[in-house]
């Protein structure tokens, strides 16, 4: 999907990447080394574009790769903490932003869905999503499949996260 400049979806497109990269990183203490602010915006603007073109992209249904080379194009020395985003924190960027843009009718539905304390909770699982690496990502999608029947990961998420949005409010 292609995104011009100056027009509504352009808007969308912008207020989806903040939302996305806000979701993953705004209440961890141990994401950023450093507390320069230009340093962090440049590195959220980096984020930006490279969720820009995963859009731009065709979709890609191996969301496991997806998210490590996310991960890759995202790491930074001088800003992230041991230089890149942990798992957990990449798959709920990544993840958020996808469910966003299918939300919107922008792609096709995707593979997996984002993981965070609400789902994991959901699914009787007790580590922190901010800690998750592959194993711990796989093991969640794993407990989703045993509970979505004929659902995907992403519809069935996508209902158990609007069951619980006015109960945390």
């Amino acid at each position: 999907m292609e995104i011009s400049k100056n027009n509504p979806k352009e808007f969308a497109f912008n207020e989806i990447c903040a939302l996305s990269i806000q979701a993953g990183v705004s209440r961890l203490k141990n994401v950023y080394t450093t507390k320069d602010n230009a340093k962090r915006k440049k590195w959220r603007k980096k984020v930006h574009n490279i969720l820009y073109k995963v859009l731009e992209s065709i979709y890609s249904a191996d969301n496991i790769s997806c998210i490590e080379n996310f991960i890759k194009d995202t790491s930074d020395n001088k800003v992230l903490q041991n230089r890149k985003l942990t798992f957990g924190v990449a798959q709920k960027i990544y993840n958020l932003f996808l469910k966003y843009c299918w939300s919107l009718g922008w792609i096709d539905e995707p593979e997996d869905c984002p993981i965070d304390s609400r789902i994991l909770s959901t699914l009787g699982l007790k580590f922190r999503w901010s800690k998750m690496n592959r194993e711990d990502y796989l093991q969640a999608m794993n407990v989703i499949d045993g509970k979505r029947k004929n659902k995907s990961r992403a519809m069935w998420e996508f209902q158990e996260w609007e069951k619980m949005r006015w109960k945390y409010r």
